[in-house]
Parts: structure tokens; C-alpha cells; sequence
């Protein structure tokens, strides 16, 4: 769809134009398993995955953070939840294919 703008014609945007183009896979999905096991649920290892990984959201929180929310693969250290893609809050799925990010909330050693 076309509208037109200062005498231009510029797409219109849908409301699911809006939503991120990236879909997490199980690929990008096995590679971060492997560095957070391997290497901690620290700030660091998020900005490897950022870089090896552009188009993918990576958020670090507190496990304190998610509520009763069950996840969607539990470790010792850490809890993985699948971001999905929404307009609106924060919302999160069990399905891969639907997912553009992975919440890792951290869990407190006592």
C-alpha cells in the first residue's frame, strides 16, 4: 500500500509491518544454550551473542524478575524465556518460530 507524503509516494505501515522482521531459530537457540552454559549468564557473554547475533534481542534479568512465568529451558544457573514478537508489553511464547528474542533471568545463589 502506497500513500503519499509531501508529494511522494511512502508505504503505509500496518500494524504488522511493525513487528520485527528477525525470528529466533533453533540454531541461534542451541548457540546461545551452549555460550551461557559455558560461559555464565553474564553481561559479557550477552554482547558475544549480540554480535554473533544482530537481529536477535537478548535481555538479562533476575529470576525474581519473571513471576511464576514457566520457562522455556531451565538450567542450574540460569532460566531461558522466548521473547515474542508484539506491539504492545512485553509478551512470550513457547514456540521458536514465533520468538524474536530470549529473556535469561539469572537465579540467585544463596
Amino acid at each position: 500500500m502506497l500513500g503519499t507524503m509531501g508529494g511522494l509516494e511512502a508505504p503505509k505501515v500496518q500494524p504488522n509491518d511493525m513487528l520485527i522482521d528477525a525470528t529466533l531459530d533453533d540454531r541461534v537457540l542451541q548457540h546461545s544454550l551452549l555460550l551461557l552454559t559455558e560461559l555464565g549468564a553474564k553481561d559479557h557473554t550477552l554482547s558475544m551473542l549480540r554480535q554473533a547475533h544482530p537481529d536477535v534481542r537478548f535481555i538479562l534479568c533476575s529470576e525474581d524478575d519473571m513471576a511464576e512465568r514457566a520457562p522455556f529451558v531451565s538450567q542450574p544457573e540460569f532460566d531461558i524465556f522466548l521473547m515474542a514478537a508484539s506491539m504492545g508489553c512485553a509478551c512470550f511464547t513457547d514456540d521458536v518460530r514465533h520468538s524474536i528474542g530470549l529473556v535469561i533471568a539469572t537465579r540467585e545463589n544463596w
